[in-house]
Protein backbone atom coordinates (compact mmCIF):
# COMPACT_ATOMS: atom_id res chain seq x y z
CA UNK A 1 0.00 0.00 0.00
CA UNK A 2 1.37 3.24 -0.98
CA UNK A 3 0.13 6.19 1.16
CA UNK A 4 -0.10 9.86 -1.22
CA UNK A 5 0.22 12.93 0.63
CA UNK A 6 -2.44 15.72 -1.14
CA UNK A 7 -1.03 18.39 -3.47
CA UNK A 8 -0.17 21.50 -1.36
CA UNK A 9 -2.96 24.47 -1.67
CA UNK A 10 -1.45 28.16 -2.94
CA UNK A 11 -3.29 31.17 -2.25
CA UNK A 12 -4.41 33.22 -5.04
CA UNK A 13 -2.37 36.32 -5.71
CA UNK A 14 -3.89 39.45 -6.04
CA UNK A 15 -3.98 41.00 -9.51
CA UNK A 16 -4.23 44.60 -10.30
CA UNK A 17 -7.72 45.88 -11.65
CA UNK A 18 -7.21 46.03 -15.70
CA UNK A 19 -8.46 49.67 -16.78
CA UNK A 20 -12.01 50.34 -18.43
CA UNK A 21 -12.14 50.14 -21.85
CA UNK A 22 -13.02 53.62 -24.43
CA UNK A 23 -11.99 56.77 -24.54
CA UNK A 24 -9.71 58.79 -22.79
CA UNK A 25 -10.29 61.74 -20.26
CA UNK A 26 -11.67 65.17 -22.27
CA UNK A 27 -8.91 68.19 -21.94
CA UNK A 28 -10.98 71.38 -20.66
CA UNK A 29 -9.90 73.17 -23.77
CA UNK A 30 -11.21 70.35 -26.10
CA UNK A 31 -14.44 70.19 -23.85
CA UNK A 32 -14.91 73.88 -24.56
CA UNK A 33 -13.97 74.15 -28.55
CA UNK A 34 -16.38 71.37 -28.72
CA UNK A 35 -19.49 73.36 -27.43
CA UNK A 36 -18.36 76.28 -29.70
CA UNK A 37 -18.21 73.38 -32.41
CA UNK A 38 -21.98 72.63 -31.84
CA UNK A 39 -22.53 76.31 -33.01
CA UNK A 40 -20.30 76.16 -36.11
CA UNK A 41 -21.69 72.96 -36.56
CA UNK A 42 -25.38 74.08 -37.00
CA UNK A 43 -24.38 76.88 -38.96
CA UNK A 44 -23.10 74.45 -41.39
CA UNK A 45 -25.90 71.94 -41.82
CA UNK A 46 -28.04 75.13 -42.26
CA UNK A 47 -25.62 75.78 -45.25
CA UNK A 48 -26.20 72.27 -46.60
CA UNK A 49 -30.09 72.86 -46.49
CA UNK A 50 -29.92 75.80 -48.31
CA UNK A 51 -27.41 74.46 -51.16
CA UNK A 52 -30.63 71.86 -51.88
CA UNK A 53 -32.93 74.61 -52.39
CA UNK A 54 -33.51 75.11 -56.19
CA UNK A 55 -32.84 79.59 -55.82
CA UNK A 56 -30.40 79.50 -53.14
CA UNK A 57 -28.50 76.28 -54.10
CA UNK A 58 -26.10 77.05 -56.53
CA UNK A 59 -24.99 80.37 -54.77
CA UNK A 60 -24.32 78.28 -51.56
CA UNK A 61 -22.16 75.54 -53.71
CA UNK A 62 -20.47 78.30 -55.97
CA UNK A 63 -19.22 80.13 -52.99
CA UNK A 64 -18.10 76.89 -51.54
CA UNK A 65 -16.39 76.30 -54.05
CA UNK A 66 -12.52 76.19 -53.41
CA UNK A 67 -11.26 76.64 -56.60
CA UNK A 68 -13.45 79.62 -56.95
CA UNK A 69 -11.58 81.32 -53.33
CA UNK A 70 -8.11 80.56 -55.53
CA UNK A 71 -9.14 82.27 -58.76
CA UNK A 72 -10.48 85.11 -56.09
CA UNK A 73 -6.84 85.53 -54.56
CA UNK A 74 -5.49 85.50 -58.27
CA UNK A 75 -7.84 88.19 -59.09
CA UNK A 76 -6.24 90.25 -55.54
CA UNK A 77 -3.54 89.58 -56.19
CA UNK A 78 -3.43 91.35 -59.66
CA UNK A 79 -5.11 94.31 -58.47
CA UNK A 80 -2.99 95.07 -55.96
CA UNK A 81 0.17 94.01 -58.18
CA UNK A 82 -1.52 96.63 -60.91
CA UNK A 83 -2.04 98.96 -58.12
CA UNK A 84 1.32 99.06 -56.34
CA UNK A 85 4.20 98.79 -59.71
CA UNK A 86 2.22 100.67 -62.15
CA UNK A 87 1.53 104.17 -60.59
CA UNK A 88 1.03 105.73 -63.99
CA UNK A 89 -2.10 103.49 -64.53
CA UNK A 90 -3.71 105.12 -60.69
CA UNK A 91 -2.55 108.79 -62.46
CA UNK A 92 -4.35 108.10 -65.78
CA UNK A 93 -7.56 107.49 -63.92
CA UNK A 94 -6.95 110.73 -61.52
CA UNK A 95 -6.86 108.41 -58.19
CA UNK A 96 -4.08 108.33 -55.39
CA UNK A 97 -3.06 104.69 -53.91
CA UNK A 98 -5.04 105.32 -51.26
CA UNK A 99 -8.44 105.94 -53.35
CA UNK A 100 -7.15 102.76 -55.54
CA UNK A 101 -7.13 100.48 -53.05
CA UNK A 102 -10.43 101.68 -51.17
CA UNK A 103 -12.16 101.40 -54.63
CA UNK A 104 -15.31 99.49 -55.04
CA UNK A 105 -13.49 96.86 -57.27
CA UNK A 106 -11.11 95.87 -54.04
CA UNK A 107 -14.01 96.20 -52.02
CA UNK A 108 -15.99 93.50 -54.25
CA UNK A 109 -13.22 91.56 -54.42
CA UNK A 110 -11.84 91.13 -50.63
CA UNK A 111 -15.74 90.94 -49.95
CA UNK A 112 -16.49 87.85 -51.98
CA UNK A 113 -12.72 86.35 -50.83
CA UNK A 114 -14.42 86.58 -46.92
CA UNK A 115 -17.81 84.83 -48.00
CA UNK A 116 -16.03 82.23 -49.40
CA UNK A 117 -13.73 81.58 -47.15
CA UNK A 118 -16.31 81.85 -44.12
CA UNK A 119 -18.49 79.35 -46.18
CA UNK A 120 -16.09 77.01 -46.86
CA UNK A 121 -14.81 76.46 -43.33
CA UNK A 122 -18.39 76.37 -41.80
CA UNK A 123 -19.58 73.26 -44.32
CA UNK A 124 -16.21 71.42 -44.89
CA UNK A 125 -13.93 71.73 -42.18
CA UNK A 126 -15.61 70.60 -38.53
CA UNK A 127 -14.62 72.56 -35.60
CA UNK A 128 -12.64 70.34 -33.50
CA UNK A 129 -9.14 70.38 -31.44
CA UNK A 130 -7.73 68.50 -34.03
CA UNK A 131 -9.13 70.85 -36.97
CA UNK A 132 -8.34 73.74 -35.01
CA UNK A 133 -5.37 74.74 -37.17
CA UNK A 134 -6.96 75.31 -40.12
CA UNK A 135 -10.00 77.50 -38.49
CA UNK A 136 -6.89 79.83 -37.49
CA UNK A 137 -5.59 80.15 -40.07
CA UNK A 138 -9.09 80.79 -42.10
CA UNK A 139 -9.75 83.74 -38.75
CA UNK A 140 -6.61 85.04 -39.44
CA UNK A 141 -7.08 85.94 -43.41
CA UNK A 142 -10.92 86.79 -42.29
CA UNK A 143 -9.16 89.42 -39.23
CA UNK A 144 -6.37 90.68 -42.15
CA UNK A 145 -9.25 91.11 -44.64
CA UNK A 146 -11.47 93.34 -42.04
CA UNK A 147 -8.38 95.39 -41.04
CA UNK A 148 -7.61 96.45 -44.67
CA UNK A 149 -10.81 97.41 -45.18
CA UNK A 150 -11.09 99.73 -41.46
CA UNK A 151 -7.32 100.87 -42.15
CA UNK A 152 -8.10 101.95 -46.18
CA UNK A 153 -11.42 103.52 -45.04
CA UNK A 154 -10.77 105.18 -41.90
CA UNK A 155 -6.47 106.34 -43.39
CA UNK A 156 -6.20 109.96 -44.41
CA UNK A 157 -3.38 111.45 -45.64
CA UNK A 158 -2.28 115.63 -46.09
CA UNK A 159 0.58 117.75 -45.61
CA UNK A 160 0.41 120.98 -42.78
CA UNK A 161 3.75 123.12 -42.69
CA UNK A 162 4.51 122.99 -38.44
CA UNK A 163 7.21 125.84 -37.52
CA UNK A 164 9.52 125.05 -34.72
CA UNK A 165 7.35 125.64 -31.61
CA UNK A 166 3.92 126.25 -33.43
CA UNK A 167 0.91 123.92 -33.46
CA UNK A 168 -1.28 123.01 -36.30
CA UNK A 169 -5.03 121.86 -35.92
CA UNK A 170 -5.61 121.84 -39.55
CA UNK A 171 -4.25 120.10 -42.64
CA UNK A 172 -4.64 119.78 -46.08
CA UNK A 173 -6.33 116.47 -47.43
CA UNK A 174 -4.11 114.52 -49.93
CA UNK A 175 -7.74 113.35 -51.52
CA UNK A 176 -10.06 115.98 -51.42
CA UNK A 177 -9.70 118.88 -54.09
CA UNK A 178 -10.21 122.17 -52.92
CA UNK A 179 -9.35 125.94 -53.53
CA UNK A 180 -8.18 127.98 -50.65
CA UNK A 181 -8.74 132.19 -51.34
CA UNK A 182 -7.06 134.94 -48.98
CA UNK A 183 -7.64 138.63 -48.93
CA UNK A 184 -4.63 140.75 -48.78
CA UNK A 185 -4.94 143.78 -46.66
CA UNK A 186 -3.01 147.17 -47.92
CA UNK A 187 0.50 146.35 -45.82
CA UNK A 188 0.53 142.74 -48.43
CA UNK A 189 -0.26 140.80 -45.07
CA UNK A 190 -2.81 137.90 -46.22
CA UNK A 191 -5.77 137.59 -44.18
CA UNK A 192 -5.88 133.73 -42.73
CA UNK A 193 -8.63 134.65 -40.40
CA UNK A 194 -11.25 135.40 -43.55
CA UNK A 195 -10.09 132.51 -45.77
CA UNK A 196 -12.02 130.58 -47.52
CA UNK A 197 -12.80 126.51 -48.61
CA UNK A 198 -14.50 125.81 -51.94
CA UNK A 199 -14.68 121.92 -52.06
CA UNK A 200 -13.77 121.05 -55.99
CA UNK A 201 -14.76 117.32 -55.75
CA UNK A 202 -13.24 114.80 -58.57
CA UNK A 203 -10.83 118.34 -60.20
CA UNK A 204 -8.21 116.27 -61.89
CA UNK A 205 -4.47 116.39 -59.94
CA UNK A 206 -2.75 114.24 -62.12
CA UNK A 207 -1.28 115.44 -66.01
CA UNK A 208 -1.65 118.98 -67.26
CA UNK A 209 -4.75 119.90 -68.06
CA UNK A 210 -4.66 122.90 -70.57
CA UNK A 211 -6.76 124.47 -73.68
CA UNK A 212 -3.72 124.43 -75.60
CA UNK A 213 -3.51 120.96 -75.27
CA UNK A 214 -7.46 119.94 -75.88
CA UNK A 215 -7.73 118.30 -72.46
CA UNK A 216 -8.96 122.16 -70.60
CA UNK A 217 -11.58 122.27 -67.91
CA UNK A 218 -14.28 124.49 -67.72
CA UNK A 219 -15.27 124.10 -64.09
CA UNK A 220 -17.64 127.05 -62.69
CA UNK A 221 -16.93 127.81 -58.89
CA UNK A 222 -19.55 128.46 -56.96
CA UNK A 223 -20.99 131.65 -56.46
CA UNK A 224 -20.33 131.24 -52.48
CA UNK A 225 -16.46 130.99 -53.34
CA UNK A 226 -15.40 134.66 -52.59
CA UNK A 227 -18.12 135.83 -50.38
CA UNK A 228 -15.99 135.47 -47.00
CA UNK A 229 -13.38 137.65 -48.50
CA UNK A 230 -15.61 140.67 -47.90
CA UNK A 231 -18.07 142.72 -49.74
CA UNK A 232 -15.90 143.65 -52.64
CA UNK A 233 -16.06 140.11 -53.96
CA UNK A 234 -19.58 139.90 -53.28
CA UNK A 235 -20.16 139.39 -57.03
CA UNK A 236 -16.83 137.99 -58.12
CA UNK A 237 -17.43 134.72 -60.63
CA UNK A 238 -15.16 132.32 -61.72
CA UNK A 239 -14.25 129.71 -63.64
CA UNK A 240 -11.36 126.63 -63.50
CA UNK A 241 -9.79 126.43 -67.45
CA UNK A 242 -6.57 124.77 -66.65
CA UNK A 243 -4.66 122.46 -64.63
CA UNK A 244 -1.07 122.32 -63.95
CA UNK A 245 0.37 119.46 -61.95
CA UNK A 246 3.36 120.78 -60.44
CA UNK A 247 3.20 124.91 -61.21
CA UNK A 248 5.40 127.54 -59.34
CA UNK A 249 3.15 130.40 -58.94
CA UNK A 250 4.32 134.37 -60.88
CA UNK A 251 3.11 137.72 -60.11
CA UNK A 252 1.13 137.78 -63.74
CA UNK A 253 -0.20 141.08 -65.19
CA UNK A 254 -3.47 140.56 -67.32
CA UNK A 255 -4.61 143.99 -68.78
CA UNK A 256 -7.97 144.74 -69.93
CA UNK A 257 -8.35 144.68 -73.65
CA UNK A 258 -11.41 146.73 -73.84
CA UNK A 259 -9.87 149.09 -71.63
CA UNK A 260 -6.86 148.96 -73.90
CA UNK A 261 -8.85 149.95 -76.76
CA UNK A 262 -10.71 152.54 -75.08
CA UNK A 263 -7.71 154.01 -73.66
CA UNK A 264 -4.29 153.14 -74.95
CA UNK A 265 -2.43 154.06 -71.44
CA UNK A 266 -4.90 151.57 -69.63
CA UNK A 267 -6.09 154.16 -67.27
CA UNK A 268 -9.68 153.32 -67.24
CA UNK A 269 -8.62 149.50 -67.09
CA UNK A 270 -7.49 149.61 -63.12
CA UNK A 271 -5.03 147.39 -63.80
CA UNK A 272 -1.98 149.47 -64.99
CA UNK A 273 1.67 147.77 -65.07
CA UNK A 274 4.87 147.85 -66.09
CA UNK A 275 7.01 144.65 -66.80
CA UNK A 276 10.62 144.66 -65.23
CA UNK A 277 13.62 142.32 -66.01
CA UNK A 278 17.09 142.33 -64.04
CA UNK A 279 20.57 141.45 -65.03
CA UNK A 280 22.64 140.14 -62.03
CA UNK A 281 24.31 136.53 -62.36
CA UNK A 282 21.60 136.27 -65.01
CA UNK A 283 18.40 138.08 -66.85
CA UNK A 284 14.88 137.30 -65.26
CA UNK A 285 12.20 136.37 -66.78
CA UNK A 286 10.71 139.42 -65.38
CA UNK A 287 7.85 140.49 -63.16
CA UNK A 288 5.32 142.69 -63.28
CA UNK A 289 4.78 145.27 -61.37
CA UNK A 290 1.05 146.33 -60.90
CA UNK A 291 -0.17 150.38 -59.98
CA UNK A 292 -3.13 150.00 -58.16
CA UNK A 293 -2.21 146.53 -55.52
CA UNK A 294 -0.27 148.26 -52.47
CA UNK A 295 1.62 144.60 -52.76
CA UNK A 296 1.72 144.48 -56.11
CA UNK A 297 4.04 147.33 -57.10
CA UNK A 298 6.55 146.50 -55.03
CA UNK A 299 9.47 144.21 -55.80
CA UNK A 300 11.78 143.47 -53.12
CA UNK A 301 14.91 140.73 -52.99
CA UNK A 302 14.57 139.68 -49.37
CA UNK A 303 16.43 136.46 -49.97
CA UNK A 304 19.17 137.78 -52.36
CA UNK A 305 22.28 138.87 -50.42
CA UNK A 306 23.48 140.78 -53.42
CA UNK A 307 20.71 143.03 -53.96
CA UNK A 308 19.91 145.89 -50.94
CA UNK A 309 17.32 147.31 -53.06
CA UNK A 310 13.84 147.29 -53.84
CA UNK A 311 11.68 148.62 -56.85
CA UNK A 312 8.38 150.18 -56.76
CA UNK A 313 5.99 151.47 -59.47
CA UNK A 314 4.00 154.71 -59.15
CA UNK A 315 0.71 155.29 -60.69
CA UNK A 316 -0.58 158.41 -60.15
CA UNK A 317 1.07 158.92 -57.29
CA UNK A 318 -0.15 162.03 -55.00
CA UNK A 319 1.20 165.39 -54.79
CA UNK A 320 3.09 164.67 -51.28
CA UNK A 321 4.64 161.49 -52.93
CA UNK A 322 5.54 163.60 -56.10
CA UNK A 323 7.18 166.38 -53.98
CA UNK A 324 9.31 163.93 -52.02
CA UNK A 325 10.39 162.56 -55.80
CA UNK A 326 10.71 165.09 -57.57
CA UNK A 327 13.05 165.50 -60.32
CA UNK A 328 13.33 166.65 -64.17
CA UNK A 329 11.19 164.58 -66.30
CA UNK A 330 10.79 164.74 -70.17
CA UNK A 331 8.85 161.38 -71.57
CA UNK A 332 5.26 159.88 -70.04
CA UNK A 333 7.23 157.03 -67.68
CA UNK A 334 10.67 157.99 -65.58
CA UNK A 335 12.79 155.63 -63.44
CA UNK A 336 14.25 157.41 -60.29
CA UNK A 337 17.37 155.78 -59.00
CA UNK A 338 18.53 157.14 -55.01
CA UNK A 339 21.34 155.66 -53.49
CA UNK A 340 21.81 158.18 -50.41
CA UNK A 341 24.86 156.64 -49.37
CA UNK A 342 26.84 157.35 -52.52
CA UNK A 343 25.10 160.77 -53.25
CA UNK A 344 23.79 159.34 -56.26
CA UNK A 345 20.27 160.80 -57.55
CA UNK A 346 18.95 160.45 -61.20
CA UNK A 347 16.30 160.19 -63.26
CA UNK A 348 16.49 157.89 -66.52
CA UNK A 349 13.35 158.34 -69.10
CA UNK A 350 11.98 155.37 -70.46
CA UNK A 351 9.35 154.51 -72.90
Amino acid sequence: MTLQSPPPTTAPVPTAPRPATGAPPEWAIERFIKRIGKVTGAAGRFLDRLATLPFLGPIVRFLSSVWMGIGVLLLLAMYIALGSGFASLRARMEMTDLEFFDWYPMRILVGWLALNLTVVTLRRIPLTLFKLGSWTVHIGILTLIGGSVWYFSHKMEGAVRIYVGQTQDAYYDATERALYAYPVGADGAVDEARGTMTPLPRLPIFYDHLTADDKGLDRALPASTFEGLGKAFGGVRARITGYYAAAVQDPVWAADPAADKADPTNAKGGLPGVKISLTMTGESSGNWLIGNSPQGQVLDFPHDPNAFFGIEYLYHPSAEKLREISAPLEGPLGISVRVPSLGVEKVYTVT
